[in-house]
């Protein structure tokens, strides 16, 4: 067959695909009618009969089987004729979040039903959903940070992004408090900070927490320290922040940078459009089998509504730079704290009558959430694009440094002879971070929470670990001879020595928020 006969074949499906469309919507209204009068029959008859019908699918029944719109006050009406008994306040409440859902339609005289497809550009259905989330999950990371003032854990998000040559970690300014010090506090929120990225496992869908806890990886995270405030890039009137990142680090190897240059949505934002955004909070934090909390990254889609209701909000974000969507995921209870930096997606708009395919385009940053309206306030990602182009840096060299520099100072030794020589100095906290790490992959973890709430001190050439409130009996239990060569084999990655004593003591290491795990998997 020609290019031509495709053409033709696939557009007769298409045509017939939505002919059959339009009799399912038929019968599904028949349906939705019988339905609705079986159940206004058997409250008329006392029929007793457990109805497995909830309040939300009763509603959606009533306004399958109306042609048209109904008020609030006639969907009650039919309710109280099924059986329940329902307040209209609560009615209100459940077609309102049926409405930002897409699972029914906000008309001038009340609620209806239509069977709704996602409108182009959009994923339509789960697997392409999951099509869709997979090709920009590599550039999405999750980190905490802890609270100057309270050392309490503060979870976000960010975007890895690449412009002109360069990457960059972008995400919201106020993630790393520069309300409470300016850059200062940016750059030493930043160094204190657990980063967590994508490694090379495809992602899973999971339907409940409790099997997103049975599969998820714990892990403390990693930290990036900066080599100079100079890799900042901060727009503190938009609320953005961008640092320079370099992709020779070995935690970023499977990672994916989205381009600025060609997978960016610019154009104008109209009603009906699907929009899709990863985030994580503390709200999805599970324990792990190793005992380390993991946080559960959260997928909300949702459809841009140019009339959502946003009065109220200060003047500044009714800018053109930002824009508002709804944040479904606060009816099922979850907290949107650590959205704050996630990027939101569309699907770049196929060509007439072609095939839909996964090509998520950015098209801004999350900001900020209204509780009260339950809105969400992103930045449109044109104004990050303007942030990036402020970086006028000749030197693309490295701005993080990779891991072994890292945990490895090199220190020229003085003396008096003409022989220069050095001496390795071991970074404690990239020690503790690479040995704790290694016990959790190699499934120790009771030694990796133990060793990881020490105290860790150099005496001479030796690591020396207090482990606070455990006797000498349940250590060598714990840091067992597989710990210990573990640990050995971490040290000589290092480049360090390989002694090391892991003691009673006295009081615990010093802990802060930041050690909750920012590297969860779904």
């Amino acid at each position: 067959m020609t290019e031509e006969a495709y053409e033709s074949a696939l557009r007769q499906a298409l045509n017939e695909l939505a002919e059959v469309d339009k009799q399912a919507e038929d019968i599904e209204r028949k349906r939705a009618k019988l339905r609705q009068s079986v159940a206004v029959l058997q409250t008329l008859a006392g029929d007793s009969r457990e109805q497995e019908r909830s309040v939300t699918n009763s509603i959606v029944t009533i306004l399958r089987a109306n042609p048209g719109p109904l008020p609030t006050v006639q969907i009650v009406q039919r309710l109280i004729s099924m059986g329940h008994k329902p307040q209209p306040a609560s009615v209100a409440t459940l077609l309102s979040r049926l409405a930002q859902q897409g699972k029914i339609t906000k008309a001038d005289d009340g609620y209806e039903w239509r069977n709704i497809r996602l409108p182009k550009p959009s994923p339509e259905g789960s697997h392409q959903m999951d099509a869709f989330v997979q090709r920009f999950s590599r550039a999405v990371c999750f980190f905490i940070a802890a609270v100057p003032t309270d050392g309490s854990a503060s979870p976000a998000t960010a975007l890895l992004v690449q412009f002109k040559g360069q990457k960059y970690l972008v995400t919201a300014l106020h993630n790393f408090f520069h309300d409470l010090g300016g850059k200062e506090q940016v750059v030493q929120s930043w160094q204190a900070t657990r980063f967590g990225f994508r490694d090379q496992s495809p992602l899973e869908r999971v339907e409940s927490m409790n099997m997103a806890a049975m599969r998820a990886k714990s892990e403390r995270g990693t930290m990036l320290p900066l080599s100079s405030p100079d890799d900042l890039l901060i727009d503190e009137i938009h609320d953005l922040l961008a640092v320079k990142v370099d992709t020779s680090w070995k935690e970023l190897e499977h990672v994916a940078f989205i381009d600025l240059e060609s997978e960016i949505f610019t154009r104008e934002l109209t009603t009906g459009l699907s929009m899709v955004m990863v985030g994580v909070t503390l709200s999805s934090t599970v324990s792990t089998p190793w005992m380390l909390p993991t946080l559960i990254p959260q997928t909300d889609h949702v459809v841009f509504d140019s009339d959502l209701d946003t009065d109220g909000m200060t003047h500044n974000w009714y800018s053109p730079d930002y824009f508002f969507i709804p944040f479904s995921l606060a009816e099922d209870g979850i907290d949107p704290h650590g959205f704050s930096g996630a990027p939101i997606f569309v699907n770049k708009e196929p060509a007439t009558e072609r095939l839909w395919i996964a090509s998520p385009h950015v098209v801004g940053i999350v900001l900020r959430y209204f509780r009260r309206k339950k809105l969400v306030v992103a930045v449109k990602i044109q104004t990050v694009i303007e942030l990036l182009k402020t970086d006028h840096s000749q030197d693309r060299s490295s701005s993080i440094s990779n891991r072994t520099a890292r945990a490895i100072g090199v220190e020229a030794a003085t003396s008096e002879t003409t022989e220069a020589s050095t001496q390795v100095v071991l970074d404690l906290e990239a020690a503790r971070h690479s040995i704790v790490s290694a016990l959790i992959d190699a499934r120790h973890g009771s030694a990796a929470q133990m060793l990881g709430s020490g105290t860790w001190t150099l005496d001479g050439e030796s690591l020396r670990i207090e482990v606070p409130g455990m006797g000498k009996k349940m250590l060598a239990l714990t840091v067992n001879a597989a710990a210990e060569k573990i640990i050995r084999q971490e040290l000589q990655r290092l480049g360090a020595f390989t002694r090391f004593l892991v003691v009673p003591g006295e009081s615990s290491g010093k802990l802060t928020g930041s050690d909750v795990n920012a590297g969860g998997e779904k």
